[in-house]
């Protein structure tokens, strides 16, 4: 009774195991990598759809200082991106993702509810996923 209650949680944990590996959402690794060349600093975010409003509604409560700000020439590592790049792109309007970058003395001019409202952008990359590759995953912002 007692190797039969073992073989069977041995089961229940080898079934478990195998749903886990085979069920679960695998993260993708790719990172986009945000150069900045200018000397300005700029906020980076993304979207797949045209309409700027719903992304500053998503992340309005966030530290945007912390997680979306590429100091004057130097690069970041654009944190907030999809679980998965693919399903992102399939998911878009038109298989591509839209990557705002906005100055920051734009939100210290009009704040971040009317550059959402207004949509002032410095500049918007629209983006598929074979751009990323040739890119090799970077966006370069040179201020043009």
């Amino acid at each position: 009774m007692k190797k039969v209650l073992i073989f069977l949680i041995l089961v229940i944990i080898l079934i478990l195991l195998l749903i886990s590996l085979f069920f679960t959402d695998k993260i993708d690794k790719r990172q986009v990598n945000i150069v900045n060349k200018t000397d300005d600093t700029i906020f980076c975010f993304n979207a797949i759809h045209h309409a700027f409003d719903n992304v500053y509604n998503m992340y309005k409560d966030y530290d945007f200082d912390r997680k979306f700000m590429v100091v004057g020439d130097s690069s970041s590592v654009f944190y907030d991106h999809p679980r998965d790049w693919n399903t992102a792109f399939n998911y878009s309007l038109d298989g591509k993702l839209r990557f705002f970058i906005i100055s920051k003395d734009s939100v210290n001019k009009y704040g971040w509810e009317k550059v959402s409202k207004d949509t002032i952008f410095t500049k918007v990359y629209l983006l598929d996923i074979h751009d990323l590759d040739s890119l090799n995953w970077t966006i370069v912002y040179d201020g043009k």
